[in-house]
């Protein structure tokens, strides 16, 4: 008999040292969230939406450029040239052939050249084809935009609740506990006063240890489903939900 108390003993102490190791309120700070909060927070940090919203950006802008080439192409060019030496041609006895020779220069000492040139498509078959395509990108990027935030918003609904449903498991787990210590303490008095046998002492320590073991359980499923809520927003910290199952 001095053996099974030994037992449980040990079972109770092991079973309270672990469990503290799944305790999320030990040495950790949370911020508390709101449901409409936490599916914010969704929304502005994981990456996949990003990465999508980005995508039908770029399709969006296919469309931009498509257009681009019906708008009027205008092109300018200039040349600006200077002479440093111009031709010239001298006429001995100048115009007549008796009076003084005659110098005639041909050119100027500076060119200029400035030439414009608009151009406006009219018709292009494939046009038509090339929007039509375009259209149906885009189409096909925001409505896996909407797929993928309506996807987001049901995994972080269900990483909440199951938050909130693992944390009451939690709170009744620990009133079961306490109940099972304060009996276990009214046998001790019991037992002390020669009205409860040691076999009974023992059933309700073995009870004791069952609610210890429960509430360990229930303390790793709660801190998994916070590890799971912080996954699911990409929170850079961690993560409890503000709302509980009594309101």
């Amino acid at each position: 008999m001095k053996k099974i108390g030994v037992q449980i003993a040990l079972m109770m102490l092991f079973n309270h040292s672990f469990s503290q190791s799944f305790n999320p309120s030990v040495s950790q700070s949370f911020n508390r969230l709101t449901l409409p909060q936490a599916l914010q927070q969704a929304q502005s940090n994981r990456l996949e939406l990003t990465n999508q919203q980005l995508q039908t950006q770029i399709t969006e802008s296919d469309e931009t450029r498509r257009r681009a080439r019906w708008q009027p192409q205008v092109n300018a060019g200039a040349d600006f040239r200077w002479n440093t030496q111009i031709q010239r041609n001298i006429i001995r006895g100048g115009f007549t052939g008796t009076g003084t020779d005659q110098v005639l220069q041909f050119g100027t000492p500076v060119n200029n050249v400035l030439n414009v040139q608009a151009e406006q498509k009219v018709y292009d078959a494939q046009s038509r084809i090339d929007r039509r395509i375009n259209r149906l990108n885009v189409d096909n990027q925001q409505a896996t935009l909407e797929k993928l935030k309506v996807d987001v918003r049901q995994q972080v609904t269900e990483a909440y609740y199951q938050a909130v449903f693992n944390r009451e498991k939690q709170r009744l787990s620990e009133q079961a506990k306490m109940r099972a210590q304060s009996y276990l303490e009214q046998a001790q008095t019991r037992l002390q006063a020669g009205t409860l046998l040691k076999t009974d002492l023992d059933r309700f320590a073995l009870d004791l240890s069952n609610a210890d073991l429960t509430l360990r359980n229930d303390q790793r499923d709660y801190a998994l489903s916070l590890d799971n809520l912080r996954y699911r927003i990409n929170s850079p910290q961690a993560v409890e939900p503000a709302d509980s199952l009594g309101r």
